[in-house]
């Protein structure tokens, strides 16, 4: 049996490779943002199973810093911050293939959705990948 933890390590390792970590600012990381301001992957195990086909859901999320633009026909003149969609689109390109239908020797992962901006407690945007992880549990004892 896996744990999350395992699972998220797993995922991780997919994308933690130089094809994606030279085209990103920031690092890849497990569960928790650790810094701002660059462009960051954060991977976290949303659920896992207990049964002998492990089910997980992972949730691969893209951080990047938002783009401040100028609103049309206001006066005085008034800067807003905005998702970075670009960046985001990018990214999510530069990953998705290591993500999706890759059949290692104890786990496979499928894309279920391919990313969507969710705006974050403190007012940030965040890209939301999520990713269907399976694996067979050999563990048993009593087999």
């Amino acid at each position: 049996m896996k744990s999350g933890t395992e699972v998220t390590k797993d995922v991780r390792s997919l994308i933690n490779i130089p094809e994606v970590l030279n085209n990103i600012t920031g690092k890849i990381h497990q569960y928790v943002l650790t810094s701002k301001g660059q462009i960051d992957i954060v991977v976290a195990c949303f659920t896992v199973s207990n049964q002998q086909i492990q089910n997980a859901t992972v949730n691969v999320n893209i951080h990047c810093p938002m783009l401040s633009i100028e609103l049309e026909g206001a006066s005085p003149r008034q800067q807003t911050l905005v998702p970075d969609l670009r960046t985001f689109s990018r990214v999510a390109a530069l990953i998705l293939p290591y993500l999706d239908c890759q059949w290692k020797t104890d786990f496979n992962t499928e894309v279920e959705s391919t990313g969507i901006p969710i705006r974050d407690a403190d007012g940030t945007y965040f890209y939301n990948i999520r990713v269907k992880y399976r694996s067979l549990q050999t563990n048993y004892k009593n087999i």
